[in-house]
């Protein structure tokens, strides 16, 4: 406390009197803090050189505030990151993620799957040189060897220097420079982990799901029959889509007698085959007694589904192939090859996988139909 006010007192009884409350104590001089930053080589100190290796710190994020490592500091990143696993590490949901105004596009310039923003406190220093301020994250879902990066626009807030040299921030407080080290060995770790992520995207391999499954039974009677939705969507959402899911169960097809086919009188599709070709006739294939078994079986259940029906075609005939598929079992094709070079070619084909991907952009709620022998009804 700098001083005390006493009461004032007098008024209208004593008009020729002023009294006024005096500070007794004699005030004090401002500090001057000095708030232009350096560095010396004494910032060196614990630094292995020379080395080129990047500037990870920690730094304190959320309210409640989570000491989060492994922060790579990029001065070529125009926004501020934080990925998807440490926004849930930090026990956020995605009630809490405002939609992203834009996409977003990585060193490679290829977009990068953006779920949302939020904006968190960020502690930088110890104190009492700390500082906090309110930074808007770009949530971003995408495997990284780190939690987060502190881009050009939370360095600017903050006023921060960087030293790469030196692995050290610098940023002034209210109480002089206020100091983040880097560290050394996180770092080289993060980006050995970081340069075979990116080997391994060079290296041809299938595509896993972004998130963990989870089965749910649409009946009580078949237990069986069952779907699978996201494990990272909220309760609110699991409960809406598993309701919808079992009130329209009845559109799905859980064996061959549940797809009766449609009326002809609906639809009806015909080849359209150019009279100039001259019909083939492939000559009968042998086919190994496992196949043949499995031709049989697959043969016996359309029949019996009635998906086909015996006829003669004198005309074309065309052999089956039989494929190997991913769980052993067989799927029987047929070589429509001789066919196809007589039939038109079609101005308007499925949609490509590529296409149907990029329209799903700006959507937050992406479902998969899995067609039972898609390829008997089409």
């Amino acid at each position: 406390m700098v001083g005390e006010i006493e009461t004032i007192v007098g008024g209208p009884s004593t008009p020729c009197q002023v009294l006024i409350a005096v500070n007794k104590e004699p005030p004090t001089k401002k500090l001057h803090v000095d708030h232009s930053i350096t560095f010396k080589e004494s910032d060196l100190e614990g630094v292995k050189t020379p080395h080129q290796d990047p500037l990870v710190i920690s730094a304190g994020i959320g309210d409640p505030c989570y000491n989060v490592k492994r922060i790579l500091v990029d001065n070529g990143s125009s926004v501020d990151v934080l990925f998807y696993s440490t926004f849930l590490s930090m026990g956020l949901s995605r009630e809490k993620l405002q939609p992203a105004a834009g996409p977003l596009y990585g060193f490679d310039n290829r977009p990068v799957r953006v779920e949302g923003t939020i904006t968190l406190p960020v502690v930088l220093g110890e104190f009492p040189r700390q500082v906090e301020h309110p930074i808007l994250f770009i949530v971003v879902k995408s495997e990284s060897a780190y939690n987060a990066i502190f881009g050009r626009p939370l360095q600017t807030i903050f006023g921060v220097v960087a030293s790469i040299p030196h692995l050290k921030l610098k940023f002034p407080t209210p109480s002089g420079i206020g100091i983040v080290r880097g560290d050394q060995q996180v770092a080289q770790s993060c980006y050995l982990r970081q340069a075979q992520d990116l080997q391994n995207e060079d290296t041809p391999q299938r595509a896993s799901p972004v998130e963990d499954l989870m089965y749910v039974s649409l009946s009580e009677e078949h237990p069986s029959r069952t779907v699978q939705i996201g494990s990272l969507l909220s309760d609110t959402e699991k409960k809406k889509y598993i309701d919808f899911l079992r009130t329209n169960q009845d559109v799905f097809a859980w064996s061959s007698a549940d797809m009766p086919g449609i009326n002809p009188e609906v639809i009806m599709h015909s080849l359209k085959i150019n009279p100039a070709y001259k019909p083939v006739i492939q000559k009968k294939q042998n086919f190994a007694l496992e196949r043949q078994l499995a031709i049989e079986q697959e043969v016996d259940k359309l029949l019996k589904s009635r998906f086909i029906r015996e006829v003669h075609y004198p005309a074309w005939l065309a052999n089956v192939v039989m494929v190997r598929k991913t769980n052993g079992t067989w799927r029987m094709c047929v070589d429509y090859t001789d066919l196809n070079k007589a039939c038109p070619k079609d101005s308007f084909p499925l949609p490509r996988i590529d296409q149907l991907v990029d329209a799903t952009f700006g959507h937050q709620m992406l479902s998969f139909m899995d067609a039972y022998s898609g390829y008997n009804q089409i």
